[in-house]
């Protein structure tokens, strides 16, 4: 048994390992008056079971704590990343939008440029092709002039030579060879006419070609079937008159056609009573001459 330097407290230990701690309230003035300086231990009393429980607690709780930390910074450090990466994404989001509008400004004033360009380039085309046609229609025109021309010259010819024979004839074989070399000169310019208007053809159909092969040059095949089917197909009431037109020009180009077969059957058949009436002429001619 022990009682405690300040006589408060008295413990007591049994054989057995009990200890007993009892306060003792009534001292009758006798504590011991302490000094000033005196302290109490920071040690206490615990069992080495309790001691080991306590040290695993704290060695749990440290490395518990060193993991919070770690995991904290990691998150700390992972939520500053994902921060700066969402202000990269921002970033990247404005200039990507920036960029996305200037390429669709600069595609837009392309795009303008563009059908301004095929505008001008389908009205220069539509006006070329206005121009051949007027002048393949002048060419036209002229030939069936000329060919008119030629068919009333033929005409009044061939009505002369009728007249001249129904009211005389031919008195030597120079004359009759006259009118042969005439008939053959008017049949070299008909020969000539017919190939004139061929060339005439033949280059509208060369001008025409090296129109589409510059156009394929610079545009694509559906573009430019486009821009030819445009500047080719007028309007309907246009396709109705020119039909019209064409189907009148055709029938009177048949007209003209039977008219010239008319005339070289009586040029022919001209020429052959003009060499009959010569036949004799030559051999009463050859006869003198013996």
């Amino acid at each position: 048994m022990e009682l405690s330097l300040e006589d408060t407290t008295f413990i007591s230990c049994s054989e057995y390992g009990a200890i007993c701690i009892w306060d003792v309230t009534n001292a009758e003035d006798k504590t011991i008056v302490l000094d000033k300086n005196f302290t109490y231990f920071n040690e206490i009393l615990i069992t080495k079971t309790d001691l080991e429980e306590k040290l695993s607690s704290i060695r749990d709780l440290t490395q518990r704590t060193y993991e919070l930390e770690m995991e904290h910074a990691y998150q700390l450090r992972h939520t500053e990343t994902v921060y700066n990466e969402k202000e990269s994404l921002e970033i990247l989001e404005t200039n990507h939008t920036t960029e996305l509008y200037n390429i669709s400004s600069d595609v837009n004033i392309i795009k303008e440029k563009h059908e301004a360009e095929m505008l001008e380039l389908e009205a220069k085309y539509n006006e070329y092709m206005k121009k051949d046609f007027k002048k393949a229609r002048l060419g036209d025109q002229e030939c069936i002039f000329e060919l008119q021309r030629q068919k009333n010259y033929l005409q009044d010819i061939v009505t002369s030579l009728e007249k001249e024979l129904k009211v005389s004839k031919y008195v030597n074989y120079g004359e009759g060879m006259n009118y042969m070399e005439m008939n053959w000169s008017l049949m070299d310019e008909i020969y000539k006419i017919r190939k004139k208007l061929k060339f005439v053809q033949t280059r509208v159909q060369d001008m025409e070609t090296l129109i589409f092969v510059k156009l394929n040059k610079t545009y694509s095949p559906r573009q430019v079937q486009k821009i030819i089917k445009s500047a080719l197909e007028p309007p309907e009431d246009v396709q109705e008159k020119c039909h019209i037109n064409m189907e009148n020009a055709l029938k009177k180009a048949i007209l003209v056609k039977e008219k010239v077969d008319l005339l070289t059957k009586k040029v022919k058949n001209i020429q052959k009573a003009m060499i009959s009436e010569a036949a004799p002429l030559k051999k009463r001619k050859m006869r003198f001459e013996i």
